[in-house]
């Protein structure tokens, strides 16, 4: 699958979904996020896949 961030192709890509504002959340922080605003039920993601490196630089940035 190719990667949305790098665009590469990668065996090991992992679901994230993309609000309108260009913003990925992964499953667990959409769930989250779903939880803690009932109101935005209605917002629509899209699902984009993520390599494992893009994800882990992800990661690695929101953890700063």
């Amino acid at each position: 699958m190719k990667c949305y961030v790098c665009k590469a192709t990668d065996s090991i890509s992992l679901p994230m979904y993309l609000d309108k504002n260009k913003r990925l959340f992964s499953e667990s922080k959409l769930e989250a996020f779903r939880v803690l605003h009932p109101e935005a039920a209605y917002i629509e993601f899209e699902k984009v896949m993520v390599c494992g490196m893009c994800k882990f630089e992800m990661e690695v940035r929101e953890a700063k």
